[in-house]
């Protein structure tokens, strides 16, 4: 993907995301991000060190950037790195597909397997010997 993020990071330090793309994209270029605990995706991205995150409050924004400053240039590296893959790995395509598809299963409480057994079960259509 050929993202063109200037800076080192993307701050989203909103007091309230369902998701939050944009953090998403972010990791996508490889950006690690600077997120408020209100963006539901922030212990993911803690736990895969692809950024930071702090309370939604002035005081905890500017602890995301202090945080931030203070880190050596290897550690932001690092974290740079981390970003692509904890997008690769939570939400890329494949995995998104994946999610998607373990979730209607898990919803309907059919798996794939199911579906696959059941074709290879089915019984042909009545032949001429069985019809009344």
């Amino acid at each position: 993907m050929g993202c063109a993020l200037p800076g080192q990071c993307i701050c989203a330090a909103s007091h309230q995301e369902n998701f939050g793309i944009a953090v998403v994209e972010a990791l996508a270029c490889e950006k690690p991000v600077l997120i408020s605990n209100q963006v539901n995706i922030w212990l993911e991205i803690e736990a895969d060190r692809a950024g930071l995150a702090a309370e939604d409050t002035l005081a905890g924004t500017q602890q995301l950037f202090q945080r931030w400053m203070n880190f050596s240039p290897e550690e932001k590296k690092a974290m740079t790195q981390a970003a692509k893959g904890s997008y690769s790995k939570r939400f890329g395509i494949a995995q998104a597909a994946q999610t998607l598809l373990t979730s209607l299963e898990e919803f309907t409480g059919h798996t794939g397997k199911k579906q696959d057994e059941r074709k290879t079960q089915k019984k042909p259509l009545a032949t001429n010997s069985e019809t009344v």
